[in-house]
């Protein structure tokens, strides 16, 4: 007899990683760690796609020192028009295997066109109780029209937030809504583009 799903409201050590669009959500994402009890580490490698997470050593060197119990991925947005669905088909496989039984959630890049095939691709491989999809949010855009504004990443990282506590995701965890914003207390790294 299958076990009734529960939001797990255990602390959590929440690894937060991907390209530059995590920049712009892990300031409200503290917001939600701090006032919930979890730990977050954030890694924003800007310009990086799923070829980088999943050749390099990168991801194994922060999933040994952090040891989450939770992984938020935010990867996709440099690859939107990507050609080469057969090489991140791979890579996307390859990330998600490096994760082993570590409770994910893949966060969608916020298209702003249509994208080629990335989302469909990462839908395959981690499912729908596994992937946030963030193409059907409106979300004010920066000058370069593609990076959320900072009010509108609040927006969406409230909208994953709440997600994340409901019973749809494959693992639900605890994320009351903050009242307050930016006590940034979480640790965060910075890598930069590779030349």
């Amino acid at each position: 007899m299958e076990t009734a799903k529960e939001v797990d409201t255990t602390a959590q050590r929440i690894l937060f990683f991907g390209d530059s669009m995590v920049e712009g959500l892990m300031g409200r994402m503290d917001d939600y760690a701090e006032h919930n009890g979890h730990q977050l580490t954030s890694v924003v490698w800007y310009s990086s796609g799923t070829r980088l997470w999943a050749e390099t050593d990168t991801l194994q060197h922060f999933l040994n020192e952090v040891r989450p119990s939770y992984v938020l991925i935010c990867l996709g947005a440099n690859q939107l028009f990507a050609r080469n669905l057969q090489e991140v088909d791979k890579e996307i496989g390859s990330i998600i295997a490096r994760l082993g039984t570590t409770p994910y959630v893949w966060v969608s890049p916020p298209n702003w066109k249509d994208d080629t095939g990335i989302n469909e691709l990462i839908i395959k491989h981690v499912g729908n109780e596994r992937y946030f999809d963030s193409r059907h949010l409106t979300l004010a855009r920066r000058r370069d029209r593609a990076h959320p504004t900072a009010e509108a990443a609040v927006q969406w990282c409230d909208t994953v937030c709440s997600w994340l506590s409901t019973l749809q995701p494959a693992h639900p965890i605890r994320m009351t809504r903050p009242d307050t914003r930016g006590h940034r207390k979480s640790r965060v790294i910075l890598l930069q583009p590779v030349q």
